[in-house]
């Protein structure tokens, strides 16, 4: 081994030789060409797994550096060396820089490092190497050795950057970048434009003319290769050295690629046309000499699944911060499970954490990546939870009811999921053409991200939202969106005459929704009730009720309605009210006025005249009321309601008695002739019963006297009746089968006589008897009734 001391630390370092050869890795070269590709690893002095050299971070003495060849130029003359320059971590020791022994660039080369190092070089040249030139190059002056030393910081500058580059592209975060199966070079130089329009004529790399870096990329490549490294300002050190110590060699820095089997694809700039100088190519490589950092997470930390996030880190000093990006091949560990994980730095004191194709569970999980031979812990847990799913998610009980148009802002509570990964919410129509999207003030139960949080309420005014549906965005961590469908109902109807009340043991029992909007209404249910609805107009809609058999009296039903199909869009506390046993009719018994002018039959009610009922019914309250009304809509003149001794111009109600109501009323006040009387009994508490027909309503004549004439007519002799109502007479005879039509001409009313009235009429002759009485036939009798002679 041929060794040197030189007072400054440098890195590792390849002189290649050869531009032009077409090495087949993955990134092409990027702007540049491709001149060798090697294996380069490092074993501990005690054995055990070789690693690539740009994965170890402290090389101690004694530790073996081995380059293996890949590929090399077709072209390479046999005369091609190797040399390895490694620097000592530190000058105390009184080590210096040392140059080892140069080996031949086939098959693998390996040497023992001679103390810790913080810069190695590897010395190549495809016309042989002058190790004594080479001696000379690195001691001839110290200031050019630490412009050596930046000139290594500047190489792994670049190749960092064509790494997060690279990883930009392999993660999909540009979605304008070219698709996967674009050459590498074009993807990188695709992103190199999207992140500075300025640089699209601009070759990164150094070819065509200078716009001037604007991007970390511009900046490492602009300063790497017209530079150098930017050892010397305006030229760089490499051509100065070249005119100091080598006049017939041209120095080119190179840059590494990763490429198959932890290779390295070593990228230059292009030959000079016509130039017959020998060519030696550098590669530099910084060591940290560092343990690994001292990594750990301010609070626990929740991460949603399948996504990408950014975690707040802290480190022990500034110092340690460059190391986490060292790191390498992170691990999620957790109950006996190992996740592999994607973990990069993003500059501002955190690490981002892409988990969208990590296979991993939800729960508790601690963080680690390799260093070295050994590991780098992160203190601190993570906790790994599935986004919110809209398929879960539903509206709390009555926050639907809330979103009713135009009642200004209302809060909306979601439940059935974990929202603590939610980081914005929006409302806009649905459909394609749903709108612009506006942002809604949320809140949730602690805050974003620090456990599960099983509910989630925001504010909607209203007033800005007419009715419809519309689509509720939740946008979470990592840029999923899940869209919620809500409702916005309009202005709900109004039952006025509310509560219902129903009776207990009630089966279709009819009843009238008074209101406005009766119409959409689409459904009405209720707890222990069924509720069918009829029609709707003017107001007013049917609806029929039964009860089952768990109702009890005093029961307060809730009543719930369907609007625009959405359930229980309103909600009425009191909507049914539950009475006792309706009250029900068992009998009752008529007791007809006497002295009338005509025979009743049976079932008539004479209008005009006061009839006294005796009602025998069931379930009374304290305050029952008869209510009597006709049964055809079209012969009512009034219905007429009367309490327990209330008395009035038609009807009183003069007493109750053990079930039993005692009343008079005058049935022609209630309805016209031929009017079906019915009668109902109606209470405060139970409701009415059902009616049950009294009879049938006629009018009567009231007859005062039968005059006979000596006037012959065809049928017999005509007569002259006096009396009041005699319209109604249509036939008249002196038994109950024969009539004879009255004779031509309505009723003649006497003048001065009030509503007296004289009704000329043909009665056969000669009558059975002196005092035989007379029968009239009123319209619609089948055979006429008897009138007493007077």
């Amino acid at each position: 081994m041929h060794a040197m001391r030189f007072p400054v630390a440098l890195l590792f370092a390849f002189l290649l030789p050869v531009a032009g050869f077409t090495a087949d890795n993955p990134r092409n070269c990027v702007g540049s060409v491709p001149v060798a590709t090697f294996q380069i690893r490092v074993l501990p002095a005690d054995g055990g797994m070789a690693l690539p050299i740009r994965q170890v971070n402290t090389i101690h003495k004694g530790y073996r550096i081995s380059c293996t060849t890949l590929r090399l130029p077709p072209d390479l003359k046999k005369s091609g060396r190797v040399a390895l320059v490694v620097v000592p971590s530190s000058t105390d020791s009184g080590d210096g820089v040392t140059v080892l022994d140069s080996k031949g660039p086939d098959g693998t080369a390996e040497w023992t490092v001679p103390f810790q190092v913080r810069v190695v070089l590897l010395v190549f040249g495809p016309q042989g190497l002058d190790e004594k030139r080479v001696a000379r190059l690195v001691s001839k002056d110290e200031d050019l050795v630490s412009e050596l030393a930046t000139y290594a910081d500047r190489t792994e500058s670049l190749e960092d950057t064509l790494d997060a580059l690279a990883a930009i592209e392999d993660s999909g975060e540009d979605e304008s970048a070219p698709s996967r199966n674009a050459p590498t070079d074009q993807v990188l130089f695709a992103l190199t434009r999207a992140l500075n329009p300025v640089m699209s004529a601009y070759n990164p790399l150094g070819a065509g003319r200078r716009m001037g870096p604007a991007t970390l990329m511009g900046q490492a490549s602009d300063a790497f290769f017209e530079n150098a490294g930017g050892f010397v300002p305006g030229g760089g050190a490499l051509p100065v050295v070249k005119s100091w110590l080598m006049p017939d060699t041209e120095f080119r820095t190179v840059y590494a690629e990763p490429a198959p089997q932890d290779g390295l694809a070593l990228c230059a700039q292009r030959k000079t046309a016509g130039s017959r100088n020998r060519y030696v190519y550098l590669w530099a490589h910084r060591v940290a000499n560092s343990g690994p950092p001292n990594i750990s997470l301010a609070q626990p930390v929740w991460l949603p699944l399948n996504t990408r996030a950014t975690v707040p880190i802290q480190v022990k000093s500034l110092d340690e911060w460059p190391l986490v990006d060292r790191v390498r091949e992170w691990t999620l560990l957790g109950s006996g499970t190992r996740v592999p994980v994607k973990v990069r730095s993003d500059g501002r004191r955190s690490i981002e954490f892409d988990l969208r194709r990590a296979s991993a569970a939800p729960g508790s999980y601690h963080l680690q990546g390799k260093w070295d031979w050994g590991t780098a812990q992160v203190a601190g847990d993570i906790h790994l939870a599935p986004l919110a799913d809209a398929a879960a998610i539903r509206l709390a009980a009555g926050s639907q009811l809330a979103l009713v148009e135009g009642r200004g802002v209302v809060p909306l509570r979601l439940e059935g999921a974990d929202f603590e990964f939610v980081e914005r919410v929006s409302l806009r129509k649905a459909g394609v053409l749903g709108g612009t999207p506006i942002d809604l003030d949320y809140v949730l139960p602690v805050r974003p991200r620090v456990g599960p949080q099983q509910s989630l309420e925001v504010e909607i005014d209203t007033n800005h939202f007419r009715g419809g549906v519309y689509q509720l965005a939740l946008v979470q961590t990592g840029g999923s969106a899940q869209n919620v469908p809500v409702r916005v109902l309009p202005p709900l109807p109004a039952i006025a005459n509310l509560p219902l009340r129903v009776n207990i043991g009630a089966r279709d029992f009819r009843l009238l929704l008074r209101g406005s909007g009766l119409e959409r209404i689409e459904r009405l249910t209720a707890e222990h009730a069924t509720l069918h609805l009829g029609d709707a107009a003017g107001g007013e809609r049917e609806v029929f009720i039964s009860l089952d058999a768990s109702a009890r009296k005093g029961d307060h039903l809730e009543l719930l309605l369907t609007v625009a199909g959405v359930a229980d869009a309103a909600r009425i506390p009191d909507g049914i009210l539950v009475a006792g046993p309706r009250p029900h009719i068992v009998g009752w018994k008529l007791s007809p006025p006497e002295g009338l002018g005509a025979a009743l039959r049976e079932g008539e009610l004479p209008a005009g005249s006061f009839v006294g009922v005796s009602l025998q019914a069931e379930n009374l309250d304290a305050q029952p009321a008869v209510r009597l009304e006709c049964a055809e809509a079209g012969r009512m003149l009034q219905p007429i309601r009367v309490r327990a001794g209330e008395r009035r111009a038609a009807a009183k109600l003069d007493a109750v008695s053990d079930g039993s109501l005692f009343a008079s009323f005058d049935p022609g006040a209630v309805g016209a002739s031929g009017c079906t009387l019915q009668a109902i009994v109606d209470t405060e508490s139970a409701g009415a019963s059902d009616p049950v027909a009294m009879g049938r309503v006629v009018c009567l004549p009231r007859i005062e006297s039968l005059t006979l004439t000596n006037e012959k007519l065809d049928s017999g002799y005509a007569a002259v009746l006096t009396g009041r109502d005699l319209e109604t007479i249509e036939k008249t005879g002196w038994d109950a089968a024969n009539g004879v039509p009255v004779a031509a001409g309505p009723p003649r009313t006497l003048s001065g006589e009030g509503d007296r009235q004289t009704l000329r009429i043909v009665v056969p002759w000669p009558s059975p008897s002196p005092m035989a009485p007379l029968y009239i036939w009123l319209r619609g009798d089948r055979e006429g009734r008897p009138i007493p002679r007077k």
